[in-house]
């Protein structure tokens, strides 16, 4: 069903509704497709574009479905939620997932706004994309605002999104997320997100996270932010103790990549960040000009995940995790894997440096993938071997003979510069 020009479609006071296969176009009222006192609503394969308002409306409702719909180019500038307003507002399970929300423009949560109010919520928001949103205020791609009675809970896993490319004016350019009770965000790609021409400026160009309550918890696991930015805090901003009686509600952060500095991550309770982090690591996107996020062939975010329990089985396009000897960064899995195809030469896979080595040429050039290589390396001191990309690749050797360079130690392979340490050359 097609809907264009005014409104295009209010429902009241209903229990139960499956809302898919529509379209709705150039509606100009407040919202272009409106639900209102809904118990369970599954909202399913519509596309939402190209209104003067806002793309969706839902509020209050218990139980949402929100699968596989495309709302894009939806402007009014002057309320919340550009592609969608969700107000959750009663004791319910909701799943948001395999969405396309993107070039929508609002005062805030340009591409969505969830407003969790009175209520005890367990909501998965899953294998979205969300690019292109602009926000005048807070949550240029996703806002989540919940409310701060202790007496609710509002539980939210984030798996699997990616969130690109976004603009807000203040805080939290990608994501914006108050008061979540407990959070679990793994597995998304968080990035290009900026401050608007016009903006004031604030932090948290890819995650602005306020946690209240000292019960509160976050778990950020196997994450990629990359280049995001702000006035402060560029990749992410977490306030661990909202209610400032400096007991620090947990936050765990393992296995993701992200700037490390102080101008790039901020938290009030400073701890030292776990080494499973990489800082400010290129991840080395497939296409990142062309909004192709997926990890290219010699990404160091491949194999550099944890399977925590919260960590998805897919990626965001339903390929199976992991295809290599681990889960990979971010919101993609790629087809690469460190652990069967290592090393590279002359068109050839090794999966080790040993075979790789036997019977090489002078001035050949051997590439490395992001994972550990353990055994001897043994070539011929008068050869010139280029070894390019990779990351954190170590190599050791326990015997060496005749003619022959060894090393013992850790070689570091990175985007075209190598590091030697602790290296024995006889």
């Amino acid at each position: 069903m097609a809907y264009s020009g005014g409104s295009a479609c209010y429902i009241y006071l209903v229990r139960d509704v499956s809302f898919s296969d529509n379209y709705a176009e150039e509606n100009d009222d407040a919202s272009s497709v409106s639900f209102e006192h809904v118990d369970d609503l599954r909202f399913e394969k519509n596309t939402v574009k190209n209104n003067e308002t806002r793309g969706v409306w839902i509020s209050p409702v218990k139980n949402l479905e929100f699968l596989n719909n495309e709302i894009y180019g939806n402007n009014s500038g002057t309320s919340d939620g550009g592609g969608g307003y969700i107000n959750f507002f009663s004791t319910g399970t909701s799943v948001i997932s395999n969405n396309l929300i993107y070039n929508n423009l609002y005062r805030s949560g340009g591409g969505l706004y969830l407003a969790i109010g009175n209520s005890n919520q367990t909501i998965e928001i899953t294998n979205n994309k969300v690019f292109g949103n602009d926000a005048a205020n807070e949550g240029g791609g996703i806002l989540t605002n919940c409310d701060r009675s202790s007496s609710y809970y509002q539980d939210i896993t984030f798996v699997n999104n990616a969130v690109f490319e976004n603009r807000a004016g203040v805080n939290g350019y990608g994501i914006w997320m108050d008061d979540v009770r407990s959070l679990s965000m793994s597995n998304n790609t968080v990035a290009n997100n900026k401050v608007l021409p016009s903006g004031a400026g604030g932090s948290g160009g890819g995650l602005y996270l306020y946690i209240h309550y000292d019960t509160e918890y976050a778990d950020i696991y196997n994450n990629i932010f990359w280049n995001n930015s702000a006035t402060n805090c560029s990749d992410i901003y977490i306030n661990d103790d909202g209610n400032n009686n400096y007991v620090y509600s947990p936050v765990r952060i393992y296995n993701n990549d992200f700037d490390q500095s102080e101008d790039g991550f901020c938290i009030p309770h400073f701890f030292p960040v776990d080494p499973s982090n990489l800082d400010k690591i290129d991840p080395l996107f497939a296409d990142e000009e062309n909004n192709d996020y997926q990890l290219g062939e010699f990404s160091p975010c491949i194999d550099a995940g944890t399977d925590w329990d919260g960590a998805p089985d897919t990626d965001i396009d339903g390929t199976s995790r992991p295809i290599g000897a681990a889960i990979d960064m971010g919101a993609y899995e790629s087809i690469y894997s460190c652990d069967l195809d290592g090393i590279r030469r002359d068109g050839s896979y090794f999966s080790d440096l040993t075979s790789c080595m036997a019977g090489v040429a002078a001035d050949a050039t051997i590439l490395c993938h992001a994972k550990p290589f353990h055994g001897d390396i043994d070539f011929d001191r008068g050869y010139v071997i280029d070894l390019e990309g990779g990351y954190n690749c170590d190599f050791t050797d326990n015997s060496i003979e005749g003619y022959f360079t060894g090393i013992e130690g850790v070689v570091t392979i990175s985007d075209g510069s190598v590091i030697f340490s602790k290296i024995v050359i006889q």
